[in-house]
Order: structure tokens, then sequence, then C-alpha cells
């Protein structure tokens, strides 16, 4: 992208495509241990730049394809390719936000209303957003809830506070770990789930 725009590589160059290179990984143990709003402005906006760097390397990877057919302007690709990232970037933050629900209709002899809930990822987002999910799944009346895995990123304090929300669900709910369980530790976070009333299931 730089080569688009004739931009010169040099020391300031170097030190934003290392500090980019690291940010995800360094605001992620931020995050982990401090779990404040700094931490956590720090952390969305790193995890958004991979969000971003994704679409650039697409966009870019298909314009590289192009150019093999077509004579194109640098500049004018240049311009182009952040103008297609940028409304990418912002379509996929606002559809973040959405909470869609997905029904299907499993024949069988017996008739009961489930629902799954699945990489919720507590951390990256906001305990907002997960009372948002309860509140939601407390509307459709179902007879149990099963959570399955993933559920949070992280175990700082506002992690915490996001995991007792889940005492509002309604129906029985049942939980099992996901990778990232195991990367927080899944003593603790099933620990916090039992306080909550969520009954763990192991093996």
């Amino acid at each position: 992208l730089y080569g688009l725009f004739q931009i010169k590589k040099g020391l300031v160059f170097g030190v934003v495509v290392i500090v980019c290179s690291v940010s995800l990984i360094a605001a992620t143990i931020f995050q982990s241990y401090v779990g404040n709003i700094i931490s956590r402005i720090v952390y969305i906006v790193s995890a958004g730049w991979l969000g971003i760097l994704w679409l650039l390397f697409s966009a870019l990877l298909f314009y590289e394809i192009l150019r093999l057919f077509l004579r194109i302007n640098p500049r004018t690709a240049g311009i182009f390719i952040i103008s297609i990232v940028v409304i990418a970037a912002l379509y996929s933050i606002v559809n973040a936000q959405l909470v869609r629900i997905k029904t299907l209709k499993i024949p069988g002899s017996v008739d009961c209303n489930i629902v799954q809930l699945s990489d919720i990822h507590i951390g990256s987002v906001s305990g907002n957003f997960l009372e948002r999910i309860i509140e939601k799944t407390n509307s459709l009346n179902p007879d149990f809830v099963l959570i399955t895995g993933d559920l949070v990123d992280n175990y700082n304090k506002r992690t915490r506070e996001a995991i007792s929300y889940l005492e509002k669900l309604q129906p029985l709910t049942l939980f099992v770990t996901g990778n990232h369980e195991g990367y927080v530790g899944p003593e603790k976070v099933t620990k916090a789930l039992e306080a909550a009333n969520i009954r763990v299931l192991r093996n």
C-alpha cells in the first residue's frame, strides 16, 4: 500500500510497522491484567486494526491479480482500496453489534425449545452486549440453554462482573469450555460460572 502512494520507508515507517505488528498482543495482555476503560479502548483499536489489516490484504491481493490484465494508476488504486476497506470496516463494526437469531427445527420424538449460545467472547465484547443476549434469550422462552465454549477472552474485573449477569438466564443453562477458556484458565472460569448458577459439564 505504501508503494501505491510512493511513501518512503524511513525510520518513522519502520516504527509504525513494528507498533502495528505487536499492538494486538500487547493490548490483549494489557486488557487481561488491567481491565479498565483505557485498556478496553486500546484493545478495541488494536483488534479493529487486525480486521482492517485482513481487509487491506484481501483488497491488495485482488488488485495485484487485476493489474496482471489491466493497466491501473497506482494512486487511483490506492484511494479506491482504502475507500473500499473503510466502507467494509464500518459495515463490520455495525454488523458485529447486532444480535441475530437463527432457528433450526430438528426432527425427533422430544418436543423442546433449546437456545445455543457460542463464541460470545466477553472481554472482547462488553457486559452490555452480553445483557442484550441474555434478554433476547429469555424472550425466546427456552426449556434450557447451551453455552458451547469461548464465552470469555480474559478474566479481569469487568469480565468477572459480566459473567455474574448470567444469573439472569431463566432456564437451566449448561456450559462446556472452549479453547479460549483454556487460555484464560478453565478452573477460574468454571468456578465463576457455577457461582452464577450455570451447570458446567466436564467430559
